[in-house]
């Protein structure tokens, strides 16, 4: 098993908290200085590239993606990374901060996926409610969406359009918290014996009782945590069939990027700067 699925089963079976997004600020890079668990797509220009840039908001490290020329057809050149987990049907929440120079557009994105076809049944964007555009400094941005419940895995996107740098820092993926409903009050029955050293009523019946629900709801969990192992491990064996096959040049390029995730990288040329 990869360092990354390792780390998104621990997502799982600690019940998807927190952020699900691996090296969610670039700070950790790969071994060609690069950001680790993040890949980069930049349609092959003169000029134009993904790295990772010391001009961040916190820590070391930026995301960064350079055009020096606008494409015929756009191509939505990004960073991207796969979040294998059991999502659909729930809300999710993306945030972050861009910085621009000379951007003609800079967004973040959330697709769902599902993998037998692999295609998009769902995709939410920045752009709409805070578009991006010319030179800025760092801009927070927030975006949700509520994942089909056929969702696979989903997809994570930093993207620039047309010419200009965009810089990426700082994202977090989570789950939107479920709001809880309203418990009944508690009302002990008045011969209800009390337990040593506080005023609070306690019986036998409901101690036993509260011990099934416990073992049930555990012995739920580890059987849930089970299957969605099961699952990550089969799509990730698929997402590593998939990025063996040879690429070709046959498939269009999609406005939404309708295509898999795992997409080909063009090195930073050396010593070219924005």
């Amino acid at each position: 098993m990869s360092a990354a699925l390792g780390a998104v089963c621990l997502l799982l079976v600690a019940g998807q908290s927190g952020n699900l997004l691996l090296n969610p600020s670039f700070e950790e890079l790969a071994p060609d200085g690069r950001p680790a668990h993040w890949s980069a797509f930049v349609m092959p220009q003169e000029g134009a590239f993904a790295d990772a840039d010391p001009l961040s908001r916190d820590g070391s490290h930026a995301a960064m993606l350079h055009v020096p020329n606008p494409y015929v057809r756009e191509p939505a050149n990004n960073w991207s990374q796969v979040v294998l987990a059991d999502l659909g049907g729930k809300e999710l929440v993306l945030s972050g901060v861009i910085r621009t120079e000379a951007a003609g557009g800079a967004a973040l994105w959330i697709q769902c996926f599902t993998r037998n076809p692999a295609r998009v049944t769902a995709a939410a964007t920045s752009a709409i409610d805070r578009p991006i555009t010319g030179t800025t400094d760092w801009v927070p941005v927030t975006l949700r969406i509520t994942a089909p419940p056929e969702t696979d895995f989903v997809v994570v996107r930093c993207v620039i359009k047309g010419r200009g740098s965009a810089w990426f820092d700082g994202l977090h993926l989570e789950i939107a918290p479920a709001s809880l409903p309203e418990l009944p009050a508690f009302e002990p029955a008045e011969d209800a014996p009390a337990m040593p050293g506080t005023d609070a009523p306690l019986r036998e019946a409901d101690l036993l009782e509260l011990s099934q629900m416990l073992n049930q709801a555990l012995a739920e969990l580890e059987s849930n945590n089970s299957r969605i192992l099961e699952r990550v491990q089969r799509i990730q064996a698929e997402l590593d069939r998939t990025r063996a096959a040879p690429a070709t040049d046959e498939a269009p390029l999609e406005p939404a990027l309708v295509r898999h995730p795992l997409v080909p990288h063009v090195p930073r040329p050396q010593g070219d700067r924005p």
